[in-house]
């Protein structure tokens, strides 16, 4: 796939400063962009609003979270993680007093108070420098974190008003690995929920997703592509278009030479093409130490986001509609 030009966001927003790796979402026709901000435990955002089909994107400056909402700091080395459910945003993160996971919302409207995920399930403690992954499957949410005692990827539900207790994957799945100080990434393809992570082995990312029949064993993409290897401390990132139904998948290359990634071409996700690297027409992305890529679709276009290395900016591309060969 061909890639826009590179946009560094804060030629539009000289005050965007930020850590670790950005959480954004579509949302009433605008794009969201959660980070923690460089330096302390705030948790921040930025709006893109659009102008019109040709024009892309106008961006606005940088807003606080907890100038809507008291008590929000996210823990040092970790990142929010955010996705669009029920006419809301549902913003995760992991609290700055390393006191287990917190959630809150925002309709566009109202923001609401964020919300102890710890206090409500009893036990919880997140490995650190690990960040959250949460997803909706339709009728549940899921939220999903690294355990600090065991460094195992658990999980928790909410059935209503009700969280579950901390459930492992490992309970189901015992070969499930994940390497040390790198955070799942959820999400929903098909009506089935997908855990990507990278392999506690170094041996590339893999993911574990559910069925009719609960959780099946771990699916490697290396096994399936061929080369493959990630940069310590990095996670995969994933999206999903329904349009085309494709599953895409990212991760920071082994050298820490760049944003790779993989595209699973049918409706189970069994068919991955080979790795490759996300090039731009201007410029290579290149990713600060430590974090990911993410991304969202848009008129069935990736649109990736990258916290750039050397600096504290965000920057983003898109993919590119391909055009019919004239016959």
């Amino acid at each position: 796939m061909k890639f826009s030009y590179a946009t560094n966001l804060k030629d539009f927003i000289p005050d965007l400063s930020m850590d670790g790796s950005a959480a954004p979402v579509l949302f009433q026709n605008k794009i969201y962009v959660f980070f923690k901000q460089s330096g302390s435990n705030k948790l921040k955002y930025i709006i893109g609003k659009p102008l019109d089909v040709h024009s892309g994107y106008s961006w606005t400056g940088v807003y606080s979270v907890d100038d809507h909402i008291d008590g929000v700091g996210i823990a040092e080395n970790t990142s929010p993680c955010a996705f669009v459910n029920g006419g809301s945003i549902h913003v995760f993160y992991n609290g700055s007093g390393n006191n287990g996971t917190w959630c809150f919302k925002y309709d566009g409207n109202k923001w609401e108070a964020t919300r102890s995920i710890k206090s409500l399930i009893m036990n919880m403690d997140f490995a650190k420098g690990t960040s959250p992954s949460a997803t909706w499957d339709g009728k549940y949410l899921y939220v999903f974190w690294v355990d600090n005692s065991s460094g195992d990827i658990f999980y928790s539900i909410k059935m209503g008003d009700i969280w579950t207790g901390p459930i492992s994957i490992k309970k189901y799945q015992s070969n499930v690995g994940i390497a040390t100080g790198t955070s799942p990434c959820t999400l929903i393809y098909m009506g089935f929920i997908y855990v990507f992570y990278n392999g506690a082995g170094n041996d590339g990312t893999f993911y574990v997703k559910t069925s009719k029949d609960g959780w099946e064993r771990p699916v490697s993409i290396k096994a399936k592509i061929g080369a493959m290897g990630f940069a310590p401390k990095t996670s995969p990132a994933a999206i999903c278009n329904f349009g085309p139904y494709k599953l895409y998948v990212t991760w920071i290359g082994i050298g820490k030479d760049g944003i790779f990634y993989s595209v699973g071409d049918s409706w189970t996700g069994a068919n991955w093409t080979s790795q490759q690297k996300l090039q731009c027409p201007d410029l290579t992305p290149m990713t600060a130490d430590g974090t990911n890529a993410s991304g969202l679709i848009m008129n069935n276009l990736p649109y990736v986001f990258w916290h750039a290395k050397g600096s504290n900016s965000l920057w983003m591309t898109h993919g590119e509609a391909e055009r019919p060969v004239p016959s």
